[in-house]
């Protein structure tokens, strides 16, 4: 029988949920699972208070590690009267625990071009005490992820090599210490790599509580750009009320959510950059879009920005171009000015500049990093952002004071043509790909 091959223990949680150890005797070894207490509506009304009792889907001899190793079935169900007023039914899906291996976006040697990236089987991950497990439904992508895949950012020490830093989906599974999250909770997160997959570890701190009025896409848009624009702009840059702000690469996700942060923390100009004009009207079109903007191919910003602050200069830089945007950036800066540095994608290297400006209008300029911070610092961000920020953010169709806005979707089956359309710079807003 089976009470004589394993031991079975229940514990309640304070969240409903039902921690449960076996451990096999041949082994001798526990195994923890973690499972939902199911509701009428979810599981069949069947019962079995007796303990240790398994349904009449497998035979009363079959223990469970060689229920779980066995084709078939996909779940079983078994009864523990854990109080004298109350019992509960556990539902164990076979494929959620015993899967070994999942689907996610490869690249072939590692890395590479486009052509490189392909769906294959990864190893499926297991979640850590105070980790939490979820399936993903839709994925962000982002310029790291380029870089990444050329195989000049690699992931920081410890972090999946898969590509990808965010997602929204279910939480399928949780570590023994979670305490915040159930197995069914729709989140949203930022993670270190891993996103561009069916499943993913993350630190139970690193997922949100997606709001009912967003979708899975909507909701996957948000992490990355929206937590870095907020650090760079708030946290580092320290922009205040009536301050005026110089924002590049303005119709990038991260661009986008700087800008109406910006309008939102009520700065008195907000000036754009970006190399179309379709872009630059699209961005002064937006609700809480920038109050001006300039064309960096075709005009000289710096002068913009003297123009339209009337030579005083911006208060706040944000900068993910580098090199070509130096020297008017450190000309557009005003007295005790800042200039937050989040990318260099024309270059790190400038032959030559005059350090004389810097010392005289007493400016500072900081390097802003988000994905090899520490887990305390990504656990305060995320938790900043969810009370100051969050709940200003709806769809684009909301009404929401900041909103996230969604150049394309994706399905992740068609990564290739997604990674081509973010090289082409094609983008007024965010690409998404959806776990199909």
């Amino acid at each position: 029988m089976l009470v004589q091959q394993t031991f079975v223990r229940a514990r309640r949680s304070l969240y409903g949920r039902i921690f449960l150890n076996y451990r096999d005797m041949s082994a001798r070894k526990w195994t923890t699972c973690s499972c939902t207490v199911c509701r009428d509506d979810a599981i069949p009304s069947r019962s079995f208070p007796m303990s240790n009792q398994l349904s009449n889907h497998v035979k009363p001899s079959t223990t469970v590690d060689q229920y779980l190793n066995s084709p078939g079935t996909l779940c079983f169900q078994l009864g523990f009267p854990l109080t004298a007023s109350w019992r509960a039914h556990i539902l164990y899906c076979k494929a959620s625990i015993t899967m070994s291996s999942m689907q996610a976006v490869l690249i072939k040697d590692g890395k590479g071009p486009i052509e490189n990236l392909y769906i294959g089987e990864a190893d499926k991950p297991t979640p850590k005490a105070d980790e939490v497990l979820v399936k993903i439904k839709a994925f962000g992508l982002n310029r790291m992820d380029v870089s990444q895949r050329e195989g000049r950012y690699p992931p920081p020490p410890g972090i999946s090599d898969i590509l990808g830093v965010e997602f929204s989906g279910h939480v399928v599974d949780i570590g023994n210490s979670v305490e915040r999250w159930t197995i069914g909770d729709e989140v949203f997160g930022l993670a270190g790599g891993g996103a561009y997959a069916e499943f993913i570890v993350v630190p139970e701190t690193n997922v949100l509580k997606k709001p009912g009025h967003l979708s899975w896409v909507e909701a996957a848009s948000l992490p990355e750009n929206f937590l870095t624009a907020y650090q760079a702009l708030i946290l580092v840059g320290e922009m205040k009320e009536g301050e005026d702000v110089l924002v590049h690469a303005g119709a990038s996700g991260v661009g986008v959510a700087a800008i109406q942060l910006a309008r939102l923390h009520h700065a008195k100009h907000v000036i754009a950059t970006a190399s179309t004009s379709d872009k630059l009207n699209w961005l002064r079109s937006l609700p809480s879009g920038a109050t001006h903007t300039a064309n960096y191919k075709t005009q000289d910003f710096a002068a913009e920005v003297k123009k339209v602050t009337e030579g005083k200069g911006v208060d706040v830089v944000i900068d993910f171009v580098g090199q070509s945007h130096w020297h008017k950036n450190i000309d557009s800066l005003a007295v005790d000015g800042r200039m937050t540095l989040l990318a260099f994608l024309s270059g790190a290297e400038v032959p030559s500049f005059n350090l004389l400006p810097i010392l005289f209008k007493r400016l500072r300029i900081q390097g802003s990093t988000l994905r090899s911070r520490s887990k305390q610092y990504q656990a305060d961000l995320i938790k900043k952002f969810e009370e100051n920020i969050l709940p200003h953010i709806t769809g684009s169709e909301g009404a929401g004071k900041v909103r996230t806005y969604i150049h394309k979707v994706y399905p992740w089956t068609e990564i290739q043509e997604a990674h081509r359309e973010m090289e082409a710079n094609k983008n007024s807003g965010k690409i998404i790909a959806e776990v199909v």
